[in-house]
């Protein structure tokens, strides 16, 4: 009995790490291979959030089946300064989408993670078409934890 209380919950909680990966690999099903890319996740703290794009990109990079176009901190704050925007705090899908256009990406990945009490966190990634702001797929996971 404890051991299939013990499995039961080990499969309905999954770390951030997982959740990235199995994030990445729904986009790879469900995206086209070879699209120009940008990407934002907001977080409880901008730290977290940055931590969690870098990540992000990287599995995008690593996985090949997507073009990351460049987009260092410093050059998100320049063009979000020519556009009047400020990237603190959280970032809506709409400011990203204009940074995203003056990147010449042709989607936009964004992400969510957000405490859900004694649950844990959700961890949400949408896609978003730059030039019609349409919403291609969306991926969602529940009681995310900050565990090794």
């Amino acid at each position: 009995m404890i051991a299939a209380s013990s499995t039961l919950c080990f499969a309905q909680t999954m770390t951030i790490d997982r959740a990235l990966d199995t994030g990445v690999a729904f986009l790879v099903q469900h995206l086209p291979r070879g699209m120009k890319v940008a990407a934002h996740i907001n977080a409880p703290n901008d730290v977290m959030g940055q931590y969690l794009t870098d990540k992000l990109l990287l599995r995008l990079i690593y996985d090949s089946a997507f073009i990351v176009v460049k987009q260092d901190r410093g050059e998100l704050q320049r063009i979000a300064d020519k556009l009047g925007y400020k990237l603190t705090g959280f970032v809506s899908d709409e400011i990203m989408l204009s940074i995203s256009r003056h990147l010449d990406a042709q989607l936009l990945i964004t992400g969510e993670l957000s405490r859900r009490y004694k649950e844990g966190y959700r961890f949400t990634i949408k896609v978003l078409d730059v030039e019609t702001a349409h919403i291609l797929c969306q991926w969602q996971r529940e009681n995310i934890q900050f565990v090794n």
